[in-house]
């Protein structure tokens, strides 16, 4: 480390105390205050920029983002004070600080979105930075030279920009709740949406988009982006207790919120739901539990025949594996689990063998570019396993052995949402014929016979896969892992014979033919859709014991 370095950041911490104290002041001076964080920004950005490595162990980005969340914190607290009480007194006023606020907001996010750029033109290599600075639309800077560096520094610097998009969608969060009018999420949520696409291995983006979620009181998007917080290789870390805080206050508004119930629309659906996930949450059973399974799916099943609702069905579903993953990482070690895993395997193997029933293996070609849905689903821990073979990785692709291209790269082309299709079921079948109960996969409880998939009691020793087991392979023989399905060698001859097709993907000409497919599927499930369950009644309405006083917990973010 240089002496350049060394008095950059020593000046940087001199300015950074001046401002803390001038910020204690009663009445602070917002105009010394702004010259103060401009020429810290300066100071800080120098330092990151002479010795990289230095600025991430000496935390300068940290120091720089806590003088503006103090600054924030004291125009909130002014701009709140004005706008107690009679609103037409100190009208002028509150709006000259409201506009100095808006000011320093938009400073803020012009000097972030230009540490991007700068980045983005300062450093050789960075791919992924590059990308996302072309997504914002930042041009690179002319430079005599780029910088060179090792892995290690550039997995730093992509930790930074991945810092800097959570700070640049919290500017835009403050910004959108001073407005009073013309309010919208959606610069915040773009911001978090690209810090999740950069790192999805990180759970802070879908904890911010949480926040949102709650100010708006959507609780499935707030359930959703929570368990998505939690299902990755690093949780954030209030995420957990963020989810509790959430369940018990849908638990605890379930009384009031029953009476303004529809009988038939999505928005009860989307209550019943997340009512069964807070209440599965408790982790013990109660005694209206198969009445309000039966009362989702019964209101799920008309809803599928009667209207399109793609998305919310997304999250329902994601909600309920990242529930059974995070469930399962609870218990894993106790052996009571063991029956609900068997029911899993069984629902599993029947799945399968309906699916091989109507689509027949090795007609599924494979569109070789991530899928709307693998996009969104980066980084969600239940979907990949290290231990998997990689024939199971839907992120994976075979013949380029390389990680899928997304549909948004230059080059790929998109196809049409038939082929898309084809390879969706690709994959689901490509796992079940790769996860075979032979000497190397012992744990998987799912064979192939006589044209079916079988679930085979007694080859469950375990209910998870721990460290100490066999890792599966990697990958199959090449001649398995290509564009077209291959069977495994031990069943391409006698134990797969599939049925004829009752109708194939390729005879899919639109949405349409998808979705009364999608019906015929639900009749098979559910026999009696019209059925109704009572839990319009007091059956569904029994509280948590303690849920009052817990739903007055406050929701926490990374400002808390």
């Amino acid at each position: 480390m240089s002496a350049q370095v060394m008095e950059k950041w020593s000046c940087a911490l001199k300015i950074e105390k001046d401002l803390s104290s001038l910020l204690k002041d009663k009445a602070p001076r917002f105009d010394d205050v702004e010259t103060l964080i401009e020429k810290l920004r300066l100071t800080c950005e120098g330092t990151i920029f002479l010795d990289f490595e230095f600025a991430q162990k000496e935390s300068v980005e940290r120091h720089l983002w806590d003088a503006h969340i103090k600054i924030n914190g004291r125009y909130r607290k002014v701009v709140d004070h004005y706008r107690q009480g009679d609103k037409k007194k100190n009208v002028v006023e509150r709006r000259k600080v409201e506009q100095r606020y808006v000011d320093f907001i938009k400073r803020s996010q012009f000097f972030y979105k230009g540490y991007i750029q700068r980045l983005a033109s300062h450093f050789s290599g960075m791919k992924e930075l590059r990308r996302i600075a072309h997504r914002l639309s930042l041009e690179a800077l002319c430079v005599d030279e780029r910088v060179k560096v090792s892995p290690e520094v550039e997995k730093l610097i992509d930790m930074s920009c991945h810092a800097t998009l959570l700070k640049l969608g919290d500017l835009s969060r403050y910004r959108n709740n001073l407005r009073t009018k013309n309010r919208s999420w959606e610069p915040a949520l773009g911001y978090y949406s690209l810090a999740n696409d950069l790192d999805p291995n990180n759970g802070s983006a879908h904890n911010q988009m949480a926040v949102i979620a709650l100010a708006d009181g959507h609780h499935l998007d707030a359930v959703y982006h929570l368990y998505r917080a939690v299902a990755v290789n690093e949780p954030h870390p209030l995420a957990k207790g963020n989810l509790e805080i959430e369940f018990k206050k849908i638990t605890a508004g379930w009384e009031k919120q029953r009476s303004q119930l529809k009988s038939d629309s999505l928005t009860t659906l989307v209550w019943w739901f997340v009512l069964l996930h807070a209440r599965y949450y408790e982790g013990a059973d109660f005694a209206t539990r198969e009445e309000l399974e039966k009362e989702v799916l019964s209101r799920m099943a008309l809803l599928l025949k009667e209207q399109q609702f793609g998305d919310t069905l997304e999250k329902f579903v994601l909600i309920n594996i990242a529930a059974e993953y995070f469930a399962g990482e609870q218990v894993k070690d106790r052996r009571n689990a063991d029956p609900y895993i068997k029911e899993l395997w069984k629902s599993f193997a029947d799945i399968l063998t309906q699916i091989i029933n109507v689509f027949p293996p090795q007609e599924l070609k494979s569109v070789g570019y991530l899928l709307e849905e693998d996009e969104s689903t980066e980084g969600f821990k239940p979907f990949w396993n290290p231990q998997y073979p990689q024939d199971c990785n839907p992120y994976f692709d075979h013949a380029s052995h390389r990680i899928k291209s997304r549909v948004t790269d230059p080059g790929v082309e998109r196809h049409l949402p038939a082929m898309e299709m084809q390879s969706r079921i690709r994959d689901i079948v490509l796992c079940g014929l790769v996860l075979q109960p032979q000497d190397q996969y012992p744990n998987v409880p799912v064979t192939v016979r006589d044209g079916a998939f079988i679930y085979i009691e007694e080859a469950l020793p375990v209910a998870h896969v721990s460290e100490s087991s066999q890792p599966f392979p990697q990958s199959l023989p090449q001649d398995q892992a290509t564009q077209d399905i291959s069977l495994p060698k031990a069943y391409q001859d006698s134990d797969i014979s599939v049925p004829a097709p009752l109708q194939s993907v390729a005879a899919f000409e639109s949405h349409t033919s998808l979705d009364h497919e999608m019906s015929y599927m639900v009749d098979n499930i559910l026999d009696d859709a019209d059925t109704t369950y009572g839990m319009a009644s007091h059956s569904g309405s029994k509280h948590t014991k303690g849920s009052s006083q817990s739903s007055r917990a406050r929701f926490r973010d990374l400002d808390a």
